[in-house]
């Protein structure tokens, strides 16, 4: 019997429907342990099968053994992660939209920035 970890934050608060729920993990796994194909599974759940491949493929321990508490800590962890932003590790950029905006009197607003890089605008 092996220690279980004390539960994260980010584990335990609700999330968006668009991703796998633990339950929605322990039910993938009670049904491929059953036998069920991943188009079952999918149909069963009310996903599509390329989620359901995805996850088995992405969270599977050697030897094929989906360990469905183990997979939701890693999702959990990978969407936690801190992702570097386009304008903080681009310099070029930096230089762009500070002299895009050095230009605006008075300060504009967050939605007159947004639509100056917006992609249908011409210049």
């Amino acid at each position: 019997m092996g220690f279980v970890p004390a539960l994260e934050r980010l584990a335990v608060r609700e999330i968006s429907a668009r991703f796998l729920s633990q339950d929605e993990r322990i039910e993938i796994a009670d049904l491929r342990h059953a036998g069920l194909s991943i188009r079952a599974i999918a149909n069963r759940l009310g996903r599509s099968p390329s989620t359901i491949s995805r996850e088995l493929r992405r969270n599977a321990v050697k030897g094929n053994d989906y360990r469905p508490f183990e997979a939701h800590l890693r999702a959990t962890a990978r969407r936690a992660r801190q992702h570097p932003r386009g304008l903080a590790i681009t310099p070029e950029l930096q230089r762009v939209v500070a002299e895009l905006l050095s230009h605006l009197r008075p300060i504009p607003s967050c939605r007159q920035i947004s639509a100056l890089f917006s992609p249908c605008r011409v210049n």
